[in-house]
C-alpha cells in the first residue's frame, strides 16, 4: 500500500477485491478519496458549486477490449465539467498523454494533477475556481499517490513516490510551490488533522512487515510556513509540537495497513502497526492511540486497521480476527479515553471492511472478499442486523446524510436504509460503475458503464433527472498545460 493511501493503486468503483481490509472510505464532494481519481473513473465533485468533473473514457475503455475491466483504468483524455442545474458541459483541459489524473478542491481553487506520459514526472494545474481558465501550472519529477487535502484547503500533501522511501510533498494550493518532508530511508505515513493544518507523521526505522522503531511527529504546517519551513540535521522539519518514540513496532502494509486515524475531535490519533510480544513470538498487530493534547501513547493489543470513530469520538472501530477460526472476524469496539475493548462476532466472516456512519452510531461491514452480504452494526445496541441481498463491496458509495442512507454502486444501484435495515436495489436499465452525491441539489452523479454518459439521479423519485452526454474534446493550445 503506497504512502497516505495511494488511491491510484486502488481498484476503485468496479467490484473488485481492493487487497484491503478495515475501514471504507465513501466518495464524497471534495473528498481526496475515490471519486478524486478520476483515471479510475472518480466523478469529482466541486463541495462549494457542486459542478461535477469527469474524465472522458475511450471506446476501448467502455467496451472492456484495452486489456482491463472497463472503467478499472481510464487513459488520460479530456476533463469536462459539467453544471448541476442546467447539464450544461465545458472542456476544462485535455490530458490526452497523462496518467493517474486527480481532482482536488483546495482554498479559492481547483487543482488538477497529471503523470506526464513522457517524462513520467507530475504536472501541477491550478484552475479559478470560478471562470476554471488554468492560472498556474509547475512540471515535476514527482509521481504523486495520495492526495491529503488541509482542513483549511490552504495545502495539499501527498507522496512522492518515484523514490525507494516516498517523502511527502506539501503543496502550497495558492502557489503551487513544493516543500518536501523527506523520509530519510524509512516508512512514512501522515494526515491532517481535521479541525486545523496541522499535520501529524508517523516514522518507521524498518521496511514493511519487519519490526523496529516509529517515531510520531506533529507540525503546525502554517507555522512552518511563516518560519520558512526550516530542517534540522535529520532534514526533518523543526519546530515540532509532538516527537515521541514507539518502540517494538512495524510499518503494516498487507491488507491492514498503518493509516494514521483522527478523532472527530483531534484529541486522538489511532494507528495500526505490527507489533511483537516477545523474542522469537509471532508478529501480531496492534494499535497506537496517540493522545494529541498530552504528547502520550498507549496501545490496544490484538487490533487491525485502518480505524474509525464514531462521530462523537466516543469509540475507535477496529477489528481482529477469532483465536478459534483464522476466517471468523470479530468487531472491535474501544473506548477512546479508557481504551477498553469490547468486541463483536461479525457474521461475514474474514477479511472485513467496513463504514462507520457520519450521523447516528451504525457501522456497515462488508467482507473484503466479496462473499457475503452486508450487516449493520448498532453500536448503541450492540446488535447486528443482516440486510440480505447479493454480496456488495463497500468499493462504490455514498452517504446520503440526513436521510439515514447509503447508496452503492455494484453491478447495479442499491440503496440501504438504515432505519428499516433493508438493502434493495434501484431499477435502473443501465449499469453505473462510479458514484458521487450533490448534498446541497439532494442528486446522485452516475457514469453508464457502456456509454460513458453522466446520470444525475434523485434518491426520492428514483429517476434520472438529467443525462448528459460528453462531447468530442476540442484541443486547444489553452487547455493544455
Amino acid at each position: 500500500m503506497s504512502k497516505l493511501m495511494g488511491w491510484s493503486v486502488v481498484a476503485v468503483g468496479v467490484s473488485v477485491v481492493a487487497g484491503c481490509t478495515g475501514l471504507a472510505f465513501p466518495s464524497t464532494p471534495g473528498g481526496d478519496g475515490p471519486s478524486s481519481s478520476l483515471s479510475t473513473g472518480g466523478i469529482a465533485v466541486d463541495p462549494r458549486t457542486e459542478t461535477a468533473f469527469v474524465l472522458k473514457r475511450s471506446t476501448s475503455d467502455l467496451a472492456g477490449t484495452d486489456g482491463g475491466i472497463p472503467g478499472s483504468g481510464i487513459p488520460g483524455g479530456p476533463i469536462f465539467a459539467i453544471a448541476p442545474d442546467t447539464g450544461a458541459v465545458t472542456q476544462v483541459a485535455d490530458l490526452t498523454g497523462y496518467g493517474e489524473i486527480r481532482v482536488l478542491f483546495p482554498k479559492s481553487s481547483m487543482l488538477v494533477l497529471g503523470e506526464d506520459g513522457t517524462t513520467n514526472g507530475d504536472t501541477l494545474m491550478r484552475f479559478d475556481e470560478n471562470t476554471l481558465a488554468m492560472t498556474t501550472s509547475v512540471s515535476t519529477t514527482a509521481q504523486y499517490w495520495g492526495t491529503r487535502t488541509s482542513p483549511t484547503g490552504t495545502y495539499v500533501a501527498v507522496a512522492d513516490n518515484s523514490q525507494a522511501s516516498p517523502p511527502i510533498h506539501v503543496i502550497e494550493a495558492d502557489t503551487l510551490k513544493v516543500h518536501a518532508l523527506p523520509a530519510n530511508g524509512a516508512e512514512l505515513e501522515a494526515m491532517w488533522l481535521r479541525k486545523s493544518d496541522t499535520l501529524v507523521a508517523i516514522y518507521f526505522t524498518s521496511g514493511p512487515d519487519s519490526l523496529g522503531s516509529a517515531r510520531i511527529i506533529t507540525w503546525s504546517v502554517p507555522q512552518l510556513q511563516g518560519l520558512g519551513f526550516p530542517t534540522d540535521q535529520e532534514g526533518l522539519w523543526t519546530s515540532r509540537q509532538i516527537d515521541v518514540t514507539v518502540p517494538n513496532v512495524g510499518f503494516d502494509d498487507l491488507f491492514s495497513y498503518t493509516w494514521v486515524g483522527i478523532s472527530p475531535d483531534d484529541t486522538s490519533a489511532a494507528i495500526p502497526v505490527l507489533t511483537q510480544t516477545a523474542a522469537g513470538a509471532p508478529v501480531t498487530h496492534e494499535l497506537i492511540v496517540m493522545d494529541l493534547a498530552k504528547g502520550a501513547f498507549q496501545t490496544v493489543a490484538n487490533a487491525y486497521g485502518p480505524v474509525g470513530f464514531t462521530p462523537d469520538g466516543s469509540t475507535i472501530v477496529s477489528y481482529r480476527y477469532s483465536a478459534n477460526a483464522s476466517d471468523s472476524s470479530q468487531l472491535l469496539l474501544i473506548d477512546t479515553k479508557t481504551l477498553a475493548p469490547e468486541t463483536a462476532d461479525i457474521p461475514s466472516g474474514a477479511a472485513p471492511t467496513f463504514y462507520v456512519t457520519s450521523e447516528g452510531n451504525d457501522v456497515v461491514i462488508a467482507s473484503d472478499l466479496g462473499l457475503t452480504t452486508l450487516v449493520v452494526y448498532d453500536v448503541s445496541t450492540h446488535s447486528f442486523e443482516k440486510v440480505g441481498g447479493p454480496a456488495l463491496a463497500l468499493s462504490s458509495f455514498v452517504a446520503r446524510v440526513g436521510h439515514d442512507e447509503l447508496w452503492l454502486v455494484d453491478d447495479g444501484l442499491f440503496r440501504l436504509d438504515f432505519v428499516t435495515a433493508a438493502l434493495t436495489q434501484i431499477p435502473i436499465s443501465w449499469t453505473p460503475l462510479n458514484i458521487d452525491i450533490l448534498p446541497m441539489h439532494d442528486l446522485l452523479v452516475l457514469d453508464d458503464q457502456a456509454s460513458g454518459d453522466i446520470r444525475f439521479f434523485s434518491p426520492d423519485t428514483l429517476a434520472v433527472t438529467q443525462t448528459v452526454a460528453l462531447p468530442v474534446a476540442v484541443a486547444t493550445t489553452a487547455s493544455m498545460p
